[in-house]
């Protein structure tokens, strides 16, 4: 992760986004110039609850009115990966073609108008 910054990069640890509907306030865990990055430290691949996790900060960030980041990265320093992805082309890949504004939309309406009890922690 270290070389793939440079010393003027603007790093941010631990970005917050605000909460929307059922969805409480949430922390990342790193921002470098623009790239969310989620830090996993398992020893397995990435996978789509990771995606999932990085789509519902940037809806939460969207809901709060705002549009931080263009691209979304995982880093797992246990297996020695690196991946990062363009957000808007992403999202059109996952959503059939759906551009980011319409995909974080829906994401944000859904939270917003469904009533959700959670019973129990996460």
């Amino acid at each position: 992760l270290y070389r793939a910054c440079l010393p003027a990069d603007d790093v941010e640890f631990s970005p917050r986004f605000e909460g929307c509907g059922f969805l409480n306030a949430a922390e990342g865990d790193l921002g470098i110039n623009g790239t969310l990055v989620e830090i996993k430290t398992t020893t397995r691949n990435v996978s789509g609850k990771d995606l999932r996790q990085l789509i519902t900060y940037l809806a939460l960030d969207a809901g709060a009115g705002r549009q931080r980041w263009s691209h979304v990265a995982v880093f797992n320093p246990r297996r020695g990966t690196f991946h990062r992805a363009e957000i808007d082309a992403l999202l059109l890949r996952l959503s059939g073609g759906k551009p980011r504004v319409d995909v974080l939309g829906d994401v944000v309406e859904f939270v917003q108008t469904t009533e959700f009890v959670n019973d129990r922690a996460f």
